[in-house]
């Protein structure tokens, strides 16, 4: 089963086994917990120049809440990253043919 779910104005797939349900990721949101998408696509002007292939809203224990996003960059490559959810810092980016 796939969870959809909406925390801005962008639509969110979700993986099931992700820690983060639904719900409490759009409390966090509308609480100021973590960043709307809005706000993170406005913070990194590259995942508006992309197509989004997946994101998802994860974390592990002792480790901050992180947006992971895969996008397909006009190059061709698949470009992935991972962005801090409370602060919007990028925190890796890794670029797959």
């Amino acid at each position: 089963m796939i969870f959809f779910i909406l925390l801005s104005n962008q639509s969110v797939w979700a993986d099931p086994q992700d820690e983060i349900d639904p719900d409490q990721a759009a409390e966090w949101v509308a609480s100021g917990f973590i960043i709307s998408l809005d706000k993170l696509f406005e913070m990194h002007e590259f995942l508006n120049t992309s197509r989004l292939l997946d994101l998802e809203l994860e974390q592990e224990p002792g480790e901050p809440i992180i947006y992971e996003i895969e996008v397909l960059l006009k190059n061709g490559y698949v470009g992935e990253y991972e962005i801090d959810a409370k602060t919007g810092v990028l925190l890796q980016e890794s670029f797959n043919e």
